[in-house]
């Protein structure tokens, strides 16, 4: 059973760069321009912005088990990737760097929940209420475990992953996505869907007293 969160823990969104933000893999060792990133990756960013969530970029780095100066290199590099995409608008709240294991997607899987159970502590976030955009089912599977909702795109290894073995389970409780942009609207069509009000809850308007002494006289 999952326990109440804190008071000040909040939902965020959490958004793989490699296979997401961009088709490379490489994405941090690279100058961000315009072929460094999807088409739709800004304009998919600039939606997520609007959802009140913090918004938090996931890199897979060889190097984060590495010594302490490569490790503080990859995160001063991924801050400097987080501004420029400030720069254009598209708010990236932090930059959480993740050891990549590949080809070993069950390390893969616990990596990807280990990164986002340390941002929920550092970050106080409700990981219940968050959602994971990723292109993998080890990154899908790794958000189901920790209670968020992933979000599978067919960008990256994302169109390959529909083909590989994976539970019945999994497969249901993953949405699907063509890419960031179309993520991002499901994102934003699910949460107004839940705040929208029941028509069964909206008080039914009141009928004037006239009116109410006009229809029975009718029959």
């Amino acid at each position: 059973m999952r326990t109440r969160p804190a008071d000040d823990e909040r939902p965020a969104i959490f958004v793989l760069c490699d296979g997401v933000l961009s088709e490379r893999s490489d994405l941090l060792a690279r100058r961000l321009d315009d072929s460094a990133l999807l088409p739709t990756s800004i304009e998919g960013l600039h939606v997520l912005s609007r959802l009140n969530m913090p918004v938090f970029a996931v890199a897979r780095r060889h190097d984060v088990s590495g010594d302490a100066r490569m490790r503080a290199a990859g995160r001063a590099y991924g801050e400097r990737l987080c501004s420029a995409l400030r720069q254009r608008g598209a708010r990236v709240d932090a930059m959480l760097l993740m050891a990549d294991p590949a080809p070993d997607r069950e390390r893969a899987h616990d990596e990807m929940e280990r990164t986002l159970r340390r941002a929920a502590r550092q970050h106080a976030i409700d990981l219940a209420a968050s959602y994971v955009i990723c292109d993998s089912w080890p990154e899908a599977q790794a958000a189901l475990s920790v209670g968020c909702q992933p979000l599978l795109v067919m960008t990256g290894r994302g169109r390959g992953e529909i083909s590989q073995p994976q539970t019945s389970r999994v497969r249901a409780l993953t949405w699907y996505a063509a890419d960031l942009m179309m993520a991002a609207l499901s994102i934003d069509v699910h949460l107004a869907d839940a705040c929208a009000i029941p028509l069964d809850d909206l008080p039914l308007p009141a009928t004037p007293r006239s009116a109410r002494r006009d229809s029975s006289t009718v029959a």
